[in-house]
């Protein structure tokens, strides 16, 4: 059995599992090491119905049937998560509105990063117009330009532009990548990434999403302070 649990700290992780969360701590063979008391309302509920289920008037003698018993006062007093029963979450901690997580929480998960750059390949074939300059280039050089000029301005790699952070099922055509990438990528670094690094991102620390917005149509990738230098690529290609 598999729990998924998606942005798990859009709420308060720990208070969210409560007393589950002393569960998380599992054994070599996958089982959880420590039990908890079954609550009083779920205890009453397995004594009525989990006997019902399991013996089921089939019990063929009286040591088949106190074994049984045992086994199931046992089930109703109380719970460990199995080891047929896996839980995965994710987590952005660069997202707004999220809850930190505590140390203990943390260390009874096992972590696996996910890669920056994981699944470029699927977009390689998007190419985005760089406003009204006539150029136009991969998005996903574009992306990785941007990313290298907020690691100049030492911005943390949480806040980097993933590939797909403009939904490629939202581009219609070269005008729709204009706005999502206006919308989207440009809001995005002057209300969150680069709020505070204004000057190193765009060269200048009172400049408005109104300004970058139209620079970007003239300017194109220059509205980026020291972005290297993009290769320029047709449609056709």
């Amino acid at each position: 059995f598999l729990l998924i649990v998606e942005e798990i700290n859009r709420a308060n992780p720990a208070g969210v599992f409560g007393d589950i969360f002393q569960l998380l701590d599992r054994n070599a063979n996958g089982e959880s090491d420590y039990a908890i008391a079954v609550p009083e309302d779920m205890r009453l509920y397995l004594q009525v119905r989990v006997p019902e289920f399991h013996t089921n008037g089939n019990m063929n003698g009286s040591k088949e049937f106190i074994e049984e018993e045992i086994r199931l006062k046992k089930v109703t007093e109380e719970l460990k998560i199995p080891s047929n029963m896996y839980i995965w979450a994710t987590m952005n901690s660069a997202d707004q509105g999220v809850y930190p997580m505590d140390t203990a929480f943390k260390r009874r998960w096992s972590f696996r990063y996910m890669d920056i750059d994981g699944g470029e390949n699927q977009i390689e074939k998007y190419i985005l117009p760089l406003g009204n300059t006539g150029h136009k280039v991969k998005w996903n050089d574009m992306r990785k330009a941007i990313n290298k000029v907020l690691q100049n301005a030492r911005i943390n790699e949480d806040k980097f532009l993933g590939p797909f952070f403009i939904d490629p099922d939202l581009i219609d055509n070269s005008d729709g990548f204009v706005d999502a990438f206006k919308s989207k990528v440009l809001l995005y670094l002057i209300e969150d990434a680069a709020k505070t690094k204004k000057e190193k991102v765009f060269g200048d620390s009172s400049v408005t999403y109104s300004v970058v917005s139209k620079k970007f149509d003239d300017e194109g990738e220059n509205i980026f302070s020291g972005i290297e230098t993009l290769s320029y690529v047709d449609e056709a290609d």
